[in-house]
């Protein structure tokens, strides 16, 4: 019987142990996200300020890194962009054209559509 005490209370501690480091987890996971917000919203009134252009923030948690995905229109071209925030680099660009044409590259790759496009940010913009 003390055995079966001993381990029902060793049980909770595991589990108020795992729990408690959860919640740790998550509040460092929502500190992160919104310095990754809050440095997005900088670097984008510094570098996109008056373009007509928005922003979409996103911190990836498996990639511990701050991303930017900037999108608007040039007249009538269709342009998307995404940053690494953290090494203020350019991970790719699409621009899409009235007449269908695309334009587009992640990284040293060249992508032929927007689908295309979206499959290979979708890394970056996930988690």
């Amino acid at each position: 019987m003390k055995s079966v005490h001993q381990l029902i209370l060793l049980s909770s501690l595991v589990i108020l142990i795992i729990v408690g480091g959860c919640s740790d987890n998550r509040k460092i996971d929502y500190q992160l996200q919104e310095q990754c917000g809050k440095q997005c919203k900088e670097w984008f009134i510094r570098e996109y300020d008056g373009t007509g252009y928005s922003y979409v923030n996103h911190y990836n948690k498996k990639l511990n890194r701050c991303f930017i995905f900037v999108f608007g229109y040039s007249g009538d071209v269709l342009n998307e962009v995404i940053f690494d925030i953290n090494d203020n680099t350019k991970i790719g660009g699409v621009s899409v054209f009235p007449n269908g044409g695309v334009f587009c590259s992640v990284l040293d790759k060249v992508c032929k559509s927007r689908g295309e496009w979206k499959k290979l940010i979708k890394p970056y913009m996930e988690e």
